[in-house]
Parts: structure tokens; sequence; C-alpha cells
């Protein structure tokens, strides 16, 4: 898959993919929900694609197991996420990853996470999500 994106804009572009065996009657989540609606792991940031172009390959499993103990199924249907994600967004979500990393190492500098509440403590970011299903064939 090929993504044109707007480069220079100091913000990052976020995919996530669920999966479903049924035709995409239902769609069962591709990572843990733990995690919330973003992941660090999955944040490809726009100055990192100077010509604004972004070449992605799917490659989504074969077949889950959608209950424990029952039979491998099938995937047959993805439903893909796009996300752009504001530049303070980005940034709280970098932060966060970074801190939690750290836990552990006693020789680690501890930094603030970063806020743009003027008085408070938290984070106000905006993102725009595109998001469609695609059909997979046997």
């Amino acid at each position: 898959m090929e993504f044109n994106l707007n480069p220079g804009t100091k913000a990052s572009y976020h995919f996530r993919t669920d999966y479903s065996i049924d035709s995409g009657q239902v769609f069962i989540r591709g990572r843990d929900p733990e995690y919330g609606r973003f992941s660090i792991r999955q944040l490809l940031h726009s100055d990192d694609y100077p010509d604004g172009k972004i070449l992605r390959t799917l490659e989504p499993p074969t077949f889950i197991r959608p209950q424990p103990g029952a039979d491998n199924e099938y995937i047959n249907a993805i439903k893909l996420w796009v996300d752009h994600l504001s530049p303070g967004l980005t940034l709280y979500i970098q932060d966060v990853a970074d801190a939690n990393e750290s836990y552990g190492d006693p020789f680690n500098t501890n930094s603030p996470v970063f806020p743009n509440v003027d008085g408070g403590n938290g984070i106000f970011g905006m993102y725009n999500s595109w998001v469609d299903s695609l059909f997979l064939e046997k």
C-alpha cells in the first residue's frame, strides 16, 4: 500500500489492523487492548518521509484463534486504520513510551512527560482517522 502524506508537519501517522474470520461481520483487535488506541511501535513520523510517501506491506496472520481453546480460523478480512496525529499528541505518546521503557533502569535520568495544558497536567491533542476494510481470498 502507498500513502501520500503531508511532509514537514511535525506530526505522525499511526497504523492499526484488526482481523475478521467471518467476512467482516466482527473484527478482532490485532493487539492487546491494554495498550490503548495508539501504539508507539506503529508511529511513523512525517519528518522521516521527506518525499511524503510511505510504502507499507500488510502482513496479516493467516489465521487466529478467536477464543482460548478454540480451533484456528482463517482470516478473510482486515480493517485498516490510518490515523494522522497532531504534533502535541505525537510528543505525548513518544514521551509516555520513553518513560515506560526507562522503568527499572537505575542509571536513567527521568524527564517529564510532555504536557500542553497550562496550569495542569495533561495533553490536548487531535487525530484524524481513515478506516477501510480489505477482503482476502483464499
